[in-house]
């Protein structure tokens, strides 16, 4: 009767075991395949001059401080960018990262920004002028 139940447990240990690693490797395949619905292309400007162009894909409601961290080497803090590509901001220098979208400067931080498919960002890294 003992070999019965030991043999019992045993049978439902290994079914509870294979059947949770099954679960384990069902993932989203969105996340992990690159299936997103829509794109925007962002270019990056230091001092007036280009230093990088390119095409970020994206899901719609994604905030563009999320959809570039995903794509670019991006330090910030509490929401605000502080380096894009290892070309950092200079207080010392007034030298800051600004942004705008489809030609306008932006109004919120990238970190609240929600990106609509065919979005144009431009983000300059220069030096702001007291006037």
């Amino acid at each position: 009767m003992k070999k019965k139940i030991l043999l019992l447990f045993t049978m439902i240990v290994l079914v509870l075991g294979v059947s949770s690693c099954s679960e384990k490797n069902n993932v989203d395949s969105s996340s992990t395949t690159g299936d997103y619905e829509s794109k925007a292309t962002i270019e990056l400007v230091e001092d007036g001059e280009k230093f990088k162009e390119e095409t970020l894909e994206f899901n719609e409601d994604e905030k563009l401080l999320d959809i570039m961290k995903r794509n670019l080497d991006i330090v910030e803090k509490d929401g605000f960018i502080e380096s894009i590509e290892k070309k950092s901001q200079d207080p010392d220098k007034n030298k800051y990262w600004l942004y705008e979208v489809n030609g306008e400067m932006a109004q919120v931080g990238a970190n609240e920004y929600k990106l609509k498919d065919g979005d144009k960002v431009l983000f300059r890294l220069e030096e702001l002028k007291n006037e």
